[in-house]
């Protein structure tokens, strides 16, 4: 009988000390995530603000190609 719990209670120790590290792994992963979450958001940030500024340029650059506004005529003038 003695030499049964002991090997209980090695199990059960063996068993804390694994729920402990599980435990401290699963933190340090959630703190990790978070970060990376941050990091990700920031960078979809900047991503959408030169797209924005990217279409703001080319809006710009657009021409209207009709002479004086002037649409559906054979000729130019």
């Amino acid at each position: 009988m003695i030499g049964e719990c002991s090997e209980l209670d090695k199990v059960n120790i063996l068993m804390d000390e694994t729920h402990e590290h599980c435990q401290l792994k699963i933190e340090k992963l959630y703190q990790e995530n978070k970060h990376l979450k941050r990091a990700n958001s920031k960078l979809k940030n900047e991503s959408k603000e030169l797209r924005r500024l990217i279409h703001k340029l080319k809006q710009n650059k657009q021409k209207n190609h009709y002479k004086n506004g002037k649409r559906g005529t054979k000729f130019n003038g």
